[in-house]
């Protein structure tokens, strides 16, 4: 061992694990090989003559310190006899040493050195504001990148033998102390295992639709109100009567009421004039209520003459009926429900971004999904945050389709003014369960 460990090694003080800094990390053979300076050992010695040392970490983790930062130093004794012998021994590193959790990214050989009893500078205590979370708790099991990204194995405690797997992006905000947890726009996956399992069941459901006798006369009542000036307008029918207060003009009155089954005339009110809206709904209701006898049903144009002779529903349907008219059919199906065993755990996987892409690579596409540095650059990236498809809200997509099977049930056609027969097609689309289309497993907001 040379006359340098003698008085060391009478005092059983051998020195077999040494802290180095790191010179150089470049090894073209990726073999994790790296040359490191210790103090006072290697003085005479060359950057370039430094030997390598060998990591002790196995390949499956990946890790390189920094030029600048510092490790720690094994080695056996080389039996080559030679001047510099000492520093031709093999070396083994393992690190590098990180003094405190908020310097991760880097941890320069002095600050690094305070962790031990020779240091200088004196540790600094990391807590902050919203500090809790930023970093693993003390009894997880983490693997922490040097930015601001980790997978966490939780600990919850030895009488909790559920599973959970963290895997963050963005778990801090990034500013120079790097100590603020991030609860804005953190990117994570989170997998649970515990709780309790949801087990499918099945339970009836009651269907209701509603069909409408058929009416033997149509009332079909036109209301157009004229803007005055240069450039008159027709206003819709829909408009409340405040809207129809300004620069208005005559309001006409067409009123037709046929025989449904023969099509036949049997009145009409010719086009009027009346000096306001007002005065014409007035007389478009006189008109209207002769006729308002048996099986009739309206159409019009105004709101205000389908709320006076059916109410709200006459005006989301743009057509009333007759007294009675609406017939309430029912049906009792079977449906598929989740609800939670008691008896057995289940497993949730919870993915959270501010967007989140699932993407093929058969997909119908053009996207650049393995580029060997970055897989996504941010460049397609862009492209694929404006040009992938957006899945639809599920429960917003059988919100439209009741408004569907609703057109279905009360379309009128406006030639004859019956309504859509009862053919095998409406029927399934009537008596089809918009709830069954919706996986209760899979939910996004």
């Amino acid at each position: 061992m040379g006359d340098r460990y003698k008085d060391s090694r009478d005092n059983k003080t051998i020195p077999m694990i040494r802290v180095g800094e790191v010179i150089s990390a470049v090894d073209s053979k990726r073999t994790g090989r790296i040359q490191c300076r210790i103090e006072g050992i290697d003085k005479d010695v060359s950057d370039a003559n430094l030997p390598y040392c060998v990591p002790l970490l196995p390949k499956y983790l990946n890790i390189l310190p920094k030029e600048g930062e510092i490790v720690f130093l094994f080695q056996y004794e080389s039996r080559h006899v030679a001047k510099y012998a000492e520093y031709q021994t093999q070396r083994f590193w393992i690190g590098p040493v990180v003094s405190e959790i908020t310097k991760l990214n880097f941890d320069p050989k002095k600050s690094a050195r305070s962790l031990m009893s020779d240091g200088q500078l004196k540790l600094s205590n990391p807590v902050g504001k919203d500090f809790q979370g930023s970093y693993p708790d003390k009894l997880d099991i983490s693997l922490q990148g040097r930015n601001n990204a980790d997978i966490i194995f939780k600990d919850k405690g030895e009488q909790n033998e559920n599973g959970e797997i963290w895997i963050r992006a963005g778990k801090f905000i990034d500013t120079p102390e790097r100590n603020e947890f991030n609860n804005k726009d953190l990117g994570y996956i989170q997998l649970k295992y515990g709780g309790e399992q949801l087990k499918r069941t099945t339970e009836e459901k009651v269907i209701t639709n509603y069909v409408y006798d058929d009416a033997k006369t149509l009332i079909n009542v036109k209301i157009n109100t004229q803007t005055q000036g240069t450039d008159p307008n027709t206003l819709a029918g829909g408009l409340t009567p405040n809207e129809y207060i300004l620069n208005v003009g005559d309001t006409i009155v067409e009123i037709k009421v046929t025989n449904i089954s023969t099509k036949e005339q049997i009145a009409e009110m010719l086009p009027t004039t009346f000096p306001n809206r007002e005065s014409a709904i007035i007389a478009a209701q006189t008109f209207i209520t002769t006729f308002k006898i048996g099986n009739w049903k309206l159409k019009s144009n105004s709101n205000e003459v389908l709320k006076t002779n059916g109410g709200d529903e006459a005006v989301l349907n743009q057509v009333a009926f007759f007294s009675d008219a609406k017939k309430e059919v029912k049906k009792t199906i079977k449906v598929i429900k989740l609800i939670p065993d008691k008896d057995k755990k289940s497993s949730v996987l919870n993915v959270v971004g501010s967007k989140i892409n699932l993407i093929s690579h058969d997909g119908n596409h053009t996207f650049d999904l393995t580029n060997p540095e970055s897989l996504i650059t941010d460049e397609v990236q862009e492209k694929i945050n404006n040009e992938a498809h957006p899945l639809v809200y599920g429960d917003k997509l059988v919100e439209f389709l009741e408004l569907v099977k609703r057109y279905v049930s009360l379309h009128i056609h406006n030639y004859h003014g019956m309504p859509s027969t009862d053919l095998p097609n409406k029927i399934n689309v009537l008596n089809f369960d918009l709830d069954s289309i919706l996986n209760k497993n899979i939910n996004s907001n």
